[in-house]
């Protein structure tokens, strides 16, 4: 019992910790959401990546993307990296990277608390689409890319792809990527050729975010595995109040019941997959993410 609350106050001071790190000025932090996959995270790494953009770095920060995350050696003239500076995604992929002069498009699908848009294809047979292979099938379709010649770059906080977004293309397709190894290890040797200037210190203060985010979830799924820990379920009722009105718990009571419903680890045991396979043809459990976490969780049936 004792090291079961003496993990309780070490969440709660972590927690507190964080909460003063975050009273000190951060030029996103002061205009987004910490969350916001596409205002925020989309939109700046866009702009690192862009030889367009007027950071005065041309393509060089793309040349460290493509040769330490894409691992391979693309010719770099003739990219074009949207969003661009009217913000408008293409082909309503998260990030785009396309190089229609040497044929090949990098795709990457920006992942901090949304789910797969998985969506109905085939109502009668119950075929899904998957996003990545939607994806996949616009860039191949419509900027007459070869299917060889298209990466794809699952970008990451904490989640996994779900099965069904591959759709038909190999799970090795896809390469994942996370924010606090991959993309931070890029900001970094961004940070190395560009230091003393204002850009550094722009690139240091979005490390922060993504240092902030990692701390956070991190901390939310350990307090979600403690509480809900068959071993612990006696102390868990035994301190219920103290656990209700700990800061943490309102997230960690969205990815519990999230977690049921969807059950993104084993989706054939998600009540959402059983609806659906009972004859209910198309269920949506909101909110979709934490951020839109109102306390209430709804399922529409279409």
């Amino acid at each position: 019992k004792i090291e079961f609350l003496k993990k309780l106050e070490m969440i709660n001071k972590e927690y507190h910790t964080e909460e003063e790190d975050k009273k000190k000025f951060n030029i996103f932090r002061a205009l987004h959401k910490e969350k916001d996959e596409r205002r925020l995270h989309s939109r700046f790494l866009a702009f690192l990546l862009s030889p367009e953009s007027n950071h005065g770095m041309r393509n060089k920060f793309l040349e460290l993307f493509i040769s330490e995350i894409v691992d391979n050696k693309l010719e770099l003239d003739g990219c074009e990296v949207f969003p661009k500076t009217n913000k408008e995604e293409k082909l309503d992929i998260d990030i785009l990277i396309l190089n229609k002069k040497h044929s090949y498009a990098i795709i990457i699908e920006n992942k901090i608390d949304a789910n797969d848009s998985n969506k109905i294809k085939n109502r009668d047979k119950n075929e899904e689409e998957g996003q990545i292979a939607r994806y996949i099938n616009r860039v191949k379709d419509k900027e007459n890319i070869p299917v060889d010649n298209i990466y794809v770059l699952y970008l990451t906080l904490y989640k996994s792809p779900s099965a069904k977004t591959f759709g038909s293309y190999p799970r090795n397709k896809v390469k994942i990527i996370n924010y606090t190894t991959e993309i931070t290890q890029w900001l970094d040797k961004c940070i190395d050729n560009c230091k003393g200037t204002f850009l550094e210190e722009c690139i240091v203060q979005y490390k922060n975010v993504i240092s902030v985010l990692n701390s956070n979830i991190k901390r939310v799924l350990y307090f979600k595995e403690l509480i809900t820990d068959k071993d612990n379920w006696e102390l868990t009722f035994e301190n219920k109040t103290v656990i209700i009105e700990m800061p943490d718990f309102k997230h960690v009571k969205w990815h519990i019941v999230h977690e049921f419903w969807v059950s993104e680890n084993n989706e054939d045991m998600s009540i959402k997959k059983q609806l659906i396979s009972n004859g209910y043809e198309d269920i949506q459990v909101f909110p979709t993410n934490e951020e839109k976490n109102d306390n209430s969780f709804k399922k529409a049936i279409g």
